[in-house]
């Protein structure tokens, strides 16, 4: 889940689907792949917030973006998404996407959750869409479509 509100359906009720549009509008001036820096008007006090690549944490079941300071050296998580891994099914479930609250808006969810599409992918796995923003980041991204287990788009 990407920090939206989630409500629990009653049994037999379908969980309603996360808007597709993002109301700020800030996801589209983020560059996500070949820019590591937030802009000047997306970070606090006017310094640059450094990314560094997404990573996989095999110990805890996550893909995690930090923050680095001016050494190259992590800081801060700042968004990570928790999957299970079932190698005898060949599937990775996608359970919940989190970003820091004072990184969103800047396209990070969707950075580690393509970053866990791509690991899927080079290991042959399906993904399991568990996590509401999934199906949100599939819509922008029809490319990783055909390796969903079950579609709901």
């Amino acid at each position: 889940m990407a920090d939206t509100k989630e409500s629990n359906p009653q049994a037999g009720q379908k969980r309603p689907e996360p808007p597709v549009t993002d109301p700020e509008g800030s996801r589209k001036s983020f560059k996500v792949e070949g820019d590591n820096k937030a802009k000047k008007k997306d970070s606090k006090e006017g310094e640059n917030v450094i990314f560094g690549k997404v990573e996989q944490n095999d110990k805890s079941s996550q893909f995690e973006l930090y923050t680095l300071n001016k050494e190259g050296q992590k800081k801060e998580r700042a968004a990570y998404v928790v999957y299970v891994l079932n190698e005898k099914d060949k599937t990775l479930d996608l359970q919940h996407t989190v970003t820091t609250k004072k990184y969103r808006g800047k396209g990070l969810a969707g950075r580690v959750v393509k970053a866990s599409f791509d690991f899927a992918i080079t290991k042959g796995l399906k993904v399991i869409p568990t996590c509401t923003y999934i199906p949100v980041f599939v819509r922008k991204n029809p490319q990783y479509k055909n390796i969903l287990v079950k579609s709901k788009m």
